[in-house]
């Protein structure tokens, strides 16, 4: 009997550890580690409120695969008092979850290529508005960039 209960917990903690480390080798594979491409961004420091302007992204392939850029991610921390108009190049479709815009692209990117991503805004309310813009690939392999604005009122002589 003592004999059994004893083979019986080897073999549970045996079998969880075999499938524990299996998810956690799935995940790493498909999630984790550092994402195959880099982004750099480029925002005015100032602009005034009603006036048009851009941030630009840059996504860099730095992985010896294609990959595809599927969405880039506006969170409403950076378009609070800020409209966003379009992109260019232009996204197939754009929706809204939780708090966050996202701008589907879909774009194929080559090994040691790079693709300009020029989101077009709109000043609406004066202050510094700064935010995360989130670049993601269909396995939802993403990279974070900060942005920020400073919105000024336009002087009356002006």
């Amino acid at each position: 009997m003592h004999k059994t209960v004893v083979t019986v917990l080897v073999t549970f903690v045996a079998t969880s550890l075999l499938w524990i480390g299996g998810a956690v080798g799935l995940y790493l594979h498909f999630f984790g580690g550092e994402p195959p491409f880099r982004v750099s961004v480029r925002s005015p420091e100032r602009v005034f409120r009603g006036e048009e302007f851009r941030v630009e992204l840059d996504v860099e392939n730095a992985g010896p695969e294609p990959i595809t850029v599927a969405s880039v991610d506006v969170y409403d921390s950076f378009l609070a008092g800020l409209e966003l108009i379009d992109s260019e190049p232009a996204y197939r479709t754009r929706d809204h979850t939780l708090n966050f815009e996202t701008l589907w692209l879909e774009r194929p990117l080559a090994p040691d290529e790079t693709l300009s991503v020029r989101l077009r805004l709109r000043a609406v309310e004066s202050g510094l508005h700064g935010g995360h813009i989130e670049v993601c690939t269909r396995q939802e392999r993403c990279t974070t960039v900060y942005a920020a604005v400073g919105v000024l009122e336009q002087d009356a002589g002006d």
